[in-house]
């Protein structure tokens, strides 16, 4: 160990400060006025995490909060229950004695948010830990702690003492509003309190994509060639644009045992520009980009998977057990060769095209749909918010519709779905 080569008693030289690319003096608003949900937000703050019910001061304009006090016969305060706030305790109690009137309390610190500022004398219950929930109220006034666009707060608090049946009954007789907190919604970018029907609905749409996503894979996955495919008379059709969408919004969870849906290539050896020839609605209801409508058709057809000959992709749709396959393209599929064997008996010869009405009605192109699913579909995507009452009313007839219809209307309900986590704004 080498010994230390300065004086005693001279002062030892500081290192030299690294230089910086940056300034520590300025820093633009816009840098800290951008959303960033409750939920990160709370994960970068130190503390136990912790689950409160929480009841905000109802207060009417100019109304000044007042302290809890319970029994109180001269004064009435309100409150908005909202169930299922995380709060974060930071470090432990401090004990506080008042020598006047020779009582204590525990002084706590902590940081809470959910999407609305908390309230001095706003009051919560808490477990602690021994099998009795507390009741806590806020001492101080909550400070803002972030300058983003949403807000966490750090808070001090103490305990007024143990919920009993009879405290919490005539803490109940205050509510005027009663709320959740929503983290599923939170985490999707929507509101994170909501009512409680609203989290009612909520959960039912949620059980919906399960149950839609797991019936599309029981009943339309072709194990032969690991994809989905449908029925008709009797031969196997692939549709290019749905098993694209599927693959994309069928989250790993919903596909449960089955594997990852397997895609096919239908480009053709005369498609030289764009992957699937044509824009159709399947780019409009995967990218949401409503202005694509302006240039959709509903023109489609079945095609025979020989004319797939022709292409430059090798083990493609062509050399599948698949009969037909999809395309919104279908006049780039007309040239086609016609392969002779030794005896010169044509092999290979492709049947002819079935044009179809593909997806949805000619009116809703025209900005008219027509029936429930269409209207659904229609305003979802043009106005960017979701009914949820009448997205569940839908679900709930998925089983009575034809079975061709499970298919298409399931994989774009399972879009929906995933839009209605994202409660109170836009898509």
């Amino acid at each position: 160990m080498p010994l230390a080569t300065t004086p005693l008693g001279q002062e030892t030289p500081k290192e030299p400060e690294a230089p910086k690319i940056y300034s520590e003096t300025y820093r633009h608003s816009i840098v800290d006025s951008t959303y960033q949900p409750e939920q990160s937000l709370l994960s970068m703050v130190q503390g136990a995490p912790r689950i409160a019910q929480y009841f905000r001061c109802f207060l009417a304009e100019n109304e000044e909060p007042k302290e809890y006090s319970p029994g109180s016969v001269g004064t009435y305060q309100s409150y908005t229950k909202i169930d299922r706030v995380p709060l974060k305790i930071e470090g432990d109690a401090s004990f506080n004695f008042n020598a006047e009137t020779g009582e204590g309390d525990k002084t706590y610190s902590g940081w809470v948010g959910f999407g609305r500022p908390p309230i001095r004398h706003d009051v919560f219950i808490m477990d602690i830990g021994d099998g009795h929930a507390g009741l806590f109220a806020i001492t101080e006034q909550p400070e803002i702690r972030n300058v983003t666009a949403n807000k966490v707060y750090q808070i001090q608090f103490k305990q007024l003492g143990i919920i009993t049946k009879d405290t919490f009954e005539e803490l109940e007789s205050r509510v005027v509003e009663s709320l959740v907190y929503s983290k599923d919604s939170v985490l999707n970018g929507g509101h994170s309190v909501i009512t409680k029907g609203e989290e009612e609905v909520a959960m039912q749409l949620f059980q919906w994509g399960v149950t839609i996503g797991g019936h599309i894979m029981k009943t339309f996955y072709w194990n032969p060639e690991r994809t989905i495919v449908w029925d008709h008379n009797g031969e196997k059709v692939y549709d290019p644009y749905l098993v694209e969408f599927l693959a994309a919004v069928i989250p790993g969870d919903y596909r449960g045992k089955y594997p990852t849906i397997n895609q096919f290539s239908v480009q053709y050896g005369g498609l030289e520009t764009g992957r699937w020839g044509t824009t159709n609605i399947w780019e409009v209801l995967l990218r949401c980009d409503w202005n694509l409508m302006q240039i959709l058709d509903n023109q489609a057809a079945m095609v025979d998977t020989n004319r797939l000959m022709n292409t430059r992709l090798y083990g493609n749709l062509r050399n599948s057990k698949i009969k037909y396959f999809i395309t919104t393209n279908p006049d780039d599929f007309l040239t086609y060769k016609v392969y002779f064997n030794m005896d010169g008996y044509p092999i290979l010869q492709p049947g002819p095209q079935e044009d179809i009405s593909y997806l949805f009605s000619p009116e809703f192109y025209q900005g008219n749909p027509q029936g429930e699913f269409e209207n659904i579909v229609y305003s979802s995507y043009r106005d960017q918010q979701i009914d949820h009452v009448r997205l569940l009313a839908y679900c709930k007839t998925y089983f009575t519709l034809p079975k061709r219809d499970q298919l298409y209307h399931g994989a774009i309900l399972l879009r929906l779905l995933q839009f209605a986590r994202k409660l109170g704004g836009p898509l």
